[in-house]
C-alpha cells in the first residue's frame, strides 16, 4: 500500500489522502468540546443539528504539499497506521479510528 492524494472531483486543491483502500484523517482533538459530543443523544430527535461543536478558528483544513511527493510531507511513524504531515505537525490516522473527535479529511492544498 502507498500514500496517495485523492483529488475532489470539481477541485483539485481539494484532496483527500488514502493510504491504500484507507483514508487517513488528520486528528483535530476534542478540545473545547462537551458531553455528549460527539454523540447525538438517543432521547432527543436530530440534535446534532443544534449541537454547539465549539470549532476552533484556528483548525487547520490546508496541507502545504506537492502531490506528486506525498512520501517527501507524510512520513510514517513508529506506530502502525499512523502517518505525520512534517511541515504541520498534523497526525493522520485511518478515519475509523478518530471519528470520536474532531477530524478533516478533505483538505485544501496551500501552494
Amino acid at each position: 500500500m502507498t500514500l496517495q492524494v485523492a483529488e475532489a472531483n470539481d477541485n483539485p486543491d481539494v484532496f483527500a489522502i488514502t493510504y491504500g483502500p484507507l483514508v487517513l484523517a488528520g486528528a483535530m482533538g476534542m478540545e473545547g468540546m462537551q458531553s455528549p459530543a460527539p454523540f447525538s443523544d438517543p432521547e432527543l430527535h436530530n440534535d446534532y443539528y443544534t449541537y454547539d461543536y465549539r470549532v476552533p478558528a484556528t483548525l487547520k483544513t490546508g496541507l502545504k504539499i506537492d502531490k506528486k511527493r506525498l512520501s517527501d510531507y507524510i512520513q510514517t511513524t513508529d506506530k502502525p497506521l499512523v502517518f505525520q504531515a512534517i511541515n504541520e505537525q498534523i497526525r493522520l490516522e485511518p478515519i475509523h479510528r478518530i471519528h470520536h473527535q474532531r477530524y478533516v479529511v478533505y483538505w485544501n492544498l496551500i501552494k
